[in-house]
């Protein structure tokens, strides 16, 4: 099984600017020996500064326009998540963020995107989309070389879309209760909505899925901080309900297209379950600052393999290739970055159906 993910993201970051107009105090010229004084101290304060640890010292360092900004020791912020999706709908949450900048002379201040981040979330959507996550990040555990990740959360989706696997879902739309093919999707859905004999096709492309997981990750930087390998686990749960022979609308449902293929054998994985896996990686990485890079690339390759035995229902395996790169367009001017990402993804053995459409790497974005 093959899946492949071209996109393109354009990033425009405007640059703040302030004026200001203050009054001049005129005060008196210091002595010649305290101007000679202070220049020595400053001097005496860049050549002590502590140089990064050998294991972070080819990063790139966060440049100077968005280091001023960057905080010092612990902070909270927060965003909301707002957005629209045409299989979701409108949704609408908000991310809890706690951060550890650490200490500004710190050898790590200039080098790492934080000492530790604290996340937790919560999303819903107008069309039955739920999500609650909470993660932790810490790279350079203890001023080491290593880093730990982890993620627990719920995911839940009242109308998951299913239209089939492989060739059949080029067909044209259409559906058994009906000998009519559909060239719109609106007249399709129309179709679905009736009610016959007491009979309805409403949720026919509709199932419900429930998925709880916790994955956790271990990193390890080398080549002075380019190379990263990569080893973690992922204990998941999933929960599907399918809505044949359910009551909609005072009607019976009838059979769905997820229960169809399930019954002539052409996917797996209807009976949801445990879905645990165990991943290996290994990132390249030069990006100036991992949070809000301006540029550099980041190159990543993923292996994991679900399996019976640490638990799993299924055995299967995903080869994931990904390819990140930005660069800064107009770093004078202001800061417009442009951003590529390609990802390549094969998966072989028994995968069951729910897990087909996913392309993620967990390098950033652990979940």
């Amino acid at each position: 099984m093959l899946a492949v993910n071209l996109r393109w993201h354009f990033l425009l970051r405007i640059c703040r600017g302030t004026l200001a107009a203050g009054i001049l105090w005129v005060t008196p010229v210091p002595p010649a020996q305290e101007v000679q004084a202070a220049e020595a101290m400053g001097e005496e304060s860049i050549e002590t500064e502590l140089p990064p640890p050998p294991f972070v010292a080819a990063k790139q360092p966060i440049p100077d326009h968005l280091l001023k900004d960057k905080k010092e020791n612990w902070y909270v912020t927060g965003i909301p998540l707002i957005g629209l999706d045409p299989e979701e709908g409108f949704g609408v949450g908000a991310e809890l963020q706690i951060y550890d900048d650490g200490p500004a002379d710190s050898p790590f201040f200039r080098y790492a995107p934080y000492r530790r981040r604290i996340t937790a979330g919560a999303v819903a959507t107008t069309k039955g989309t739920d999500n609650f996550y909470v993660g932790y990040d810490q790279p350079y555990v203890n001023d080491s070389p290593w880093r730990i990740r982890a993620y627990a959360g719920w995911f839940g989706n009242k109308y998951a879309d299913y239209f089939g696997t492989g060739t059949q879902t080029l067909q044209p739309l259409s559906y058994p209760g009906s000998t009519q093919n559909y060239q719109r999707f609106n007249d399709y859905q129309n179709a679905l909505d009736q009610v016959v004999n007491g009979e309805t096709w409403k949720q026919y492309n509709h199932y419900q899925l429930e998925q709880i997981l916790a994955s956790f990750n271990v990193e390890y930087d080398l080549l002075g901080g380019r190379l990263r390998p990569l080893a973690g686990v992922q204990l998941n749960y999933i929960h599907i309900k399918d809505y044949t022979g359910d009551i909609i609308d005072g009607a019976v449902m009838q059979e769905t297209k997820l229960q169809e293929d399930a019954r002539l054998g052409r996917i797996s994985g209807m009976e949801g379950g445990w879905d645990n896996n165990l991943r290996t990686g290994l990132s390249y990485d030069t990006r100036d600052y991992e949070p809000n890079p301006t540029s550099g690339i980041l190159a990543q390759a993923m292996m994991t393999g679900s399996t019976t035995a640490i638990g799993s229902g299924f055995n299967y395996g995903t080869a994931i290739l990904g390819f990140s790169h930005f660069t800064s367009l107009m770093p004078k001017i202001t800061q417009l970055v442009f951003a590529g990402n390609y990802l390549y993804a094969y998966r072989f053995g028994d995968v069951p159906f729910y897990a087909q459409n996913r392309l993620s790497l967990p390098f950033d974005e652990l979940k």
